[in-house]
């Protein structure tokens, strides 16, 4: 996603793109940005996927993963399921999201996280 918030250069907009790091933290403002692009499955778009990812876990990065700005995003996240209880949202792997795809495309309408084996 474009992200007009963040400039680079006073001019140019930043590009969102899920990595978490020191200087850019899960935060709400990213997660409006993540749930806007609504990437999901055709046929699902209710399912709303979101990839985070971070290179590794490299020390400079131990007091974003482990501590205040997690922390806040998680509650966030709380916040909005308990507004809306239809919002869901689940920690997976790589893989595991690949298994939510696959019954997706299948046409699941609840998710099951068993047996991602056969996927």
């Amino acid at each position: 996603m474009i992200d007009w918030t963040e400039r680079h250069l006073r001019f140019a907009p930043g590009l969102e793109n899920g990595d978490l790091h020191g200087q850019f933290p899960a935060c709400a403002r990213r997660l409006t940005l993540w749930l806007r692009a609504r990437i999901g499955v055709v046929g699902r778009p209710e399912w709303i996927l979101i990839k985070l990812h971070t290179h590794g876990a490299p020390e400079r990065n131990a007091s974003m993963l482990l501590g205040e700005p997690m922390r806040r995003f998680h509650e966030h996240l709380r916040t909005l399921r308990e507004a809306d209880s239809s919002f869901h949202y689940y920690y997976v792997t790589a893989r595991e999201m690949a298994g939510l795809v696959h019954q997706a495309e299948c046409g699941a309408t609840i998710p099951k996280f068993t047996d991602f084996a056969r996927v």
